[in-house]
């Protein structure tokens, strides 16, 4: 990922990578419904949390960043995902409308579970955090 961002610039990877993400997302929401799982949690809570986590991953990290600029631009891209991948999937603007707040509530998990991830292993090398979605 490094060398991606040192030939072709950390702003265009990062927009590789957020397409990127809205293509699986929408696959795999057609793949889900497609197996008569479109109503699971997986679909409602394992996707944009997955989702979510990727791009916590694939995010590039600024050194001492404050959190909530952390959390702020994980919002903004998990929404641009989120929209993208609703137009790309034809869904309605009023499901849109009733899903977001299950949807940003799994991406602060996502968010939540990284961050306490980060914290603690600086601290003492024991990861705790991952066991945040599990609650």
């Amino acid at each position: 990922m490094d060398r991606l961002r040192a030939r072709y610039g950390r702003r265009r990877v990062h927009w590789l990578a957020t397409l990127l993400l809205i293509g699986i997302g929408s696959v795999s929401v057609h793949l889900l419904a497609r197996h008569d799982l479109d109503s699971s949690a997986l679909l409602y809570v394992g996707i944009p949390y997955f989702g979510a986590l990727a791009i916590v991953i694939l995010r590039p990290v600024k050194p001492r960043e404050r959190w909530w600029h952390t959390y702020r631009d994980l919002y903004l891209t998990s929404l641009i995902v989120f929209l993208a991948s609703s137009v790309v999937l034809f869904e309605g603007f009023v499901c849109v409308l009733f899903f977001l707040p299950i949807y940003f509530l799994v991406v602060s998990i996502a968010f939540a579970s990284d961050w306490a991830t980060m914290r603690r292993l600086k601290k003492s090398g024991k990861t705790l955090g991952a066991f945040l979605p599990l609650v």
